[in-house]
């Protein structure tokens, strides 16, 4: 059920807690806590399938690097990145965020 997304968000309470409606609202969060001009660039480390960098590119308009370890992962990624339109402004790169 969760997509294989491996974090969580929230909802208000008194409200339904649907996932995709509960992710969304943590990761546009994410976007107003950085409070970053459009244009910035963001690390996203451990991006997974690229639901975050995603949203950060495509509601805030940061160019993202997201990074993780997993070649699987940043194939998905890369495909929901195009689906999802995003791709001029999300970087996928394979490897080890400890090390940078």
């Amino acid at each position: 059920p969760l997509k294989g997304t491996c974090h969580f968000g929230f909802t208000n309470e008194g409200e339904p807690f649907q996932v995709e409606d509960a992710l969304l609202s943590m990761e546009l969060l994410l976007g107003r806590k950085l409070g970053l001009p459009s244009g910035s660039t963001v690390l996203d480390a451990g991006c997974g399938y690229g639901r975050v960098a995603t949203t950060l590119h495509k509601e805030f308009g940061y160019n993202v690097v997201g990074i993780d370890l997993m070649s699987q992962r940043l194939s998905e990624a890369d495909r929901f990145v195009a689906e999802q339109g995003a791709a001029c402004g999300v970087e996928l790169v394979r490897g080890n965020y400890c090390t940078l």
